[in-house]
């Protein structure tokens, strides 16, 4: 029986069982629930323009076409597979339980996996021209906003830590990977044809 009167003012949330935690929406403040509809509105359009095409040109969809791929600079295929790895990661730490050792050591592969991914990004100048690009911007703010993100868990800030990670992963991994599937892109030409 707890006889002091402040500690019994304070209710605390039961925990959870061991291994489970609230749905993904349930845990999302309004902010990331924006950005994860803006995700899906983006996926909608693209899926959208891809079906429209199809009924349009008669195009089909394939596996990803080897030569084609086999055929761009080691800069891309390194940007590409960076990016492919950090979604992966990102939305394995995303469906699983937050704070412990995994939710860490996964934490540290996407953050690498998405300097990776932003710094080769760079590299690649041959969409406007051999110039930077809005694209290229997106790069930057990932360069600065990752360590800020990383530091912000550090320092026990993990509201901020929170919503750094979830702009990054929805903007730069889901928002603009969806765009690299657009007509006349890479990822079109690798399995649309």
């Amino acid at each position: 029986m707890n006889l002091n009167p402040f500690r019994a003012s304070i209710s605390r949330p039961a925990r959870s069982p061991q291994g489970s935690s609230p749905p993904l929406a349930a845990r999302l403040s309004p902010g990331p629930r924006v950005l994860f509809a803006a995700a899906a509105a983006s996926l909608i359009a693209v899926l959208a323009i891809i079906a429209a095409s199809r009924d349009i040109r008669g195009l089909t969809f394939h596996g990803p076409d080897l030569a084609l791929w086999s055929a761009q600079s080691p800069v891309v295929q390194a940007h590409v597979g960076a990016a492919l790895f950090a979604l992966a990661t990102g939305a394995g730490i995303l469906l699983r339980r937050k704070g412990d050792r995994l939710h860490k050591i996964l934490g540290w592969s996407w953050a690498v996996m998405m300097t990776a991914t932003a710094a080769t990004s760079l590299f690649i100048l041959e969409l406007n021209h051999g110039n930077f690009s809005l694209i290229h911007g997106l790069s930057a703010y990932t360069l600065v906003a990752l360590p800020l993100g990383i530091m912000a868990a550090r320092s026990g800030n993990i509201r901020a830590h929170r919503s750094t990670m979830m702009s990054m992963f929805t903007g730069a991994l889901i928002i603009a990977g969806l765009f690299t599937f657009l007509p006349g892109r890479l990822m079109w030409d690798l399995f649309v044809s």
